[in-house]
């Protein structure tokens, strides 16, 4: 296939060849569609490359990195990569892993030496460095935010690991999206390596791969400034936990490291790399590994997919290795990856024959397995009595279940409030509630509930995350939730 596509930045203009072909002239028009979003101030900026087969198709970045200042995105400009990182982090993981100083087999508590996890559930010695890679380590999903207005200072990880690190799920079990499981390979990293963890990336990673504006923290440079969905600028600050979604960098440098997992740019041999993009069949999620989405169609292609999404940013990693293909969308802007994810399926499908069907037919199969399903609540009928422990004190807890699938849920012997949106993803039961913990932790910032929760025997156990209800977002922070079935005591209904 012909492609005349060639777009460049320079000097903040672009230059395109007039098209030539219908893929071109596609591609033509989600350029102008995409350059549209930006003059109506739905996308702050957009930075966007395609290299197929070792050609640069299009690497362009429109509108501003900083509108206020008048400051213009470029390949170099640096954006928050939010959990793109993850994929990042795990590099770094396996190439220790090559050097013969870790594997993803180890236990945990046995090369974690600077920091300890409080296991809720499961053996200690059950928890396995694959099962923090693939997120499967039963870690709750956790992040805070630490902005420069305010007088609120980021902790060291390891106090981080020290107080909010617990595992609420056998490990092994349930795919738990979790940022905090890439957070305690970071500390992993650092541990076995005897450097801190940005000094070996720096030195490791980002170097030898020329990434030389990539940080695992924000850096004292000029980034993206981020902005709401309304075009409103946010405040500047800090998104932790790093290693699982807190580092930086910028288009040009992307592209180097898509090349790294292309198999087409140093470091890491082509045997790590096939253990690292090939998830276990039999795991709670057979798509997922070491922070890339692995995607495998009937056609025979894999797509390997990195992404991430917080408040003002949003990030694309999509790579076809079979077809040398690179695809990388960034954008400073609250938007999701609904946003980032499609603008790169798109074009990998204006590129590729056949691949959009291929695609679709995939993501028909997997929706079943990863989505919402209603809640059924046979076996769970009656009352569970337990407690939530925050560290600081246990709170009672109560559920009612009845017959219908409503769940009511009381505090500290209060009143019951009904848990809403109640449905199942995977095995856990998960719903939300407008109410708030009583924790010093969590100060006075206004935030609800959301409940995620598994039959463990007689018992439900799982976690409890208190999710920020600020003007700005603050922080999603879970504690450790377990039930008893109260055989005892009859169902009093709602």
């Amino acid at each position: 296939m012909k492609l005349a596509l060639a777009l460049c930045l320079v000097l903040s203009s672009s230059v395109w060849h007039p098209a030539q072909t219908p893929t071109d002239r596609d591609l033509r028009q989600l350029r102008n569609e995409l350059e549209a979003k930006i003059k109506k101030r739905e996308l702050a900026s957009l930075s966007i490359a395609v290299i197929h087969n070792g050609k640069t198709l299009w690497k362009e970045s429109f509108g501003w990195a900083d509108r206020e200042r008048g400051i213009r995105a470029t390949p170099q400009t640096i954006y928050s990569l939010a959990s793109l990182s993850k994929s990042i982090t795990a590099s770094g993981f396996w190439l220790l892993a090559q050097r013969g100083k870790l594997s993803d087999g180890d236990v945990v508590v046995d090369r974690l030496k600077s920091a300890s996890l409080t296991f809720r559930a499961g053996d200690p010695r059950d928890l396995k460095i694959r099962h923090l890679l693939n997120m499967e380590g039963g870690i709750p999903h956790q992040f805070d935010y630490f902005y420069d207005d305010e007088r609120r200072s980021p902790p060291a990880l390891t106090d981080q690991i020290a107080r909010h690190g617990f595992i609420a799920f056998p490990p092994g079990t349930i795919h738990n999206y979790s940022n905090f499981s890439l957070a305690i390979v970071d500390q992993i990293i650092a541990d076995v390596s005897g450097s801190a963890f940005p000094d070996f990336m720096r030195r490791n990673v980002f170097k030898p791969l020329r990434m030389n504006r990539t940080y695992t923290e924000r850096p004292r440079l000029q980034i993206a400034r981020g902005y709401d969905g309304k075009g409103n600028p946010l405040p500047t600050g800090y998104f932790l936990p790093r290693g699982g979604a807190g580092m930086y960098s910028t288009l040009d440098d992307l592209i180097r490291y898509g090349r790294l997992h292309l198999g087409r740019a140093g470091i890491l041999n082509r045997e790590t790399l096939e253990r690292l993009q090939s998830p276990d069949s039999k795991a709670p999620n057979p798509y997922y590994s070491s922070g890339w989405g692995v995607l495998p169609t009937a056609d025979g292609r894999t797509s390997l997919l990195s992404n991430g999404a917080i408040a003002g940013t949003a990030t694309t990693l999509l790579l076809v290795p079979s077809e040398n293909l690179e695809i990388v969308v960034l954008t400073n802007t609250t938007v999701g990856n609904d946003f980032t994810d499609a603008t790169a399926f798109r074009i990998a499908g204006l590129l590729l024959d056949g691949y959009s069907d291929a695609m679709k037919e995939l993501f028909a199969k997997v929706e079943p397995i990863f989505g919402d399903t209603p809640f059924n609540p046979e076996g769970y009928e009656g009352r569970w009595i337990g407690s939530i422990k925050s560290g600081e004190k246990d709170i009672r807890v109560e559920f009612e279940v009845s017959p219908d699938g409503e769940i009511g849920v009381s505090l500290e012997k209060g009143r019951f409030e009904k848990l809403a949106r109640v449905h199942r993803e995977q095995q856990a039961v998960v719903g939300d509630l407008a109410a708030r913990l009583p924790i010093s932790d969590l100060g006075q910032t206004p935030h609800s509930l959301n409940f995620r929760l598994i039959k463990s025997g007689r018992s439900l156990i799982g976690v409890v995350t208190a999710v920020s209800e600020d003007d700005r977002p603050r922080f999603y922070r879970p504690y450790f939730v377990e039930l008893k079935r109260a055989s005892a005591l009859a169902w009093s209904g709602l």
